[in-house]
């Protein structure tokens, strides 16, 4: 009878052991299994962590601010104003429609409201600009400024 029960205890042993397919099948499921529960918990831990993106905050500008202007020989087109939750920027396209070279330096544009009443101005540089040559301003201007009506600009003083 002993070697019955060898017998036994050595087919109970077989049916708990894994061939060598068997092991790398589970220790893949295992790793995949751990890989995944990590990533989890980083997009968990890291999702309250978010900085606030910037958002540009509706704008009720007037088309009149937003036409071309022309300045010394300059056109401003593609006139843009855009708040950001700390910042309210000009920008511009500028063209020099002359036929000498525009000089750098420092302009001011000057906001006005529908009575052509200055309500404030804000110093730019505007970079030199070669005859038909063309350059894009960005100018960070007052937040109460991107309700004027429109502006111009004027040599600096």
């Amino acid at each position: 009878m002993k070697e019955n029960e060898k017998r036994q205890f050595d087919a109970s042993k077989s049916k708990h052991h894994l061939n060598n397919g068997q092991k790398t099948l589970l220790l893949i499921i295992v790793v995949f299994a751990v890989m995944l529960v990590g990533y989890t918990a980083f997009i968990a831990f890291n999702k309250g962590k978010e900085k606030p993106k910037t958002e540009v905050a509706d704008e009720n500008i007037s088309q009149e601010l937003l036409k071309e202007k022309k300045f010394q020989g300059l056109e401003l087109k593609d006139i843009d104003v855009e708040s950001t939750s700390s910042l309210t920027h000009l920008m511009a396209n500028v063209t020099n429609t002359a036929n000498e070279k525009f000089p750098a330096g420092m302009v001011d544009i000057v906001f006005l409201d529908k009575d052509q009443k200055e309500i404030g101005r804000t110093e730019t540089y505007i970079d030199e600009v070669e005859p038909k040559g063309q350059i894009r301003i960005d100018t960070v201007i007052d937040k109460d400024y991107k309700s004027a009506y429109t502006f111009k600009v004027e040599a600096k003083n």
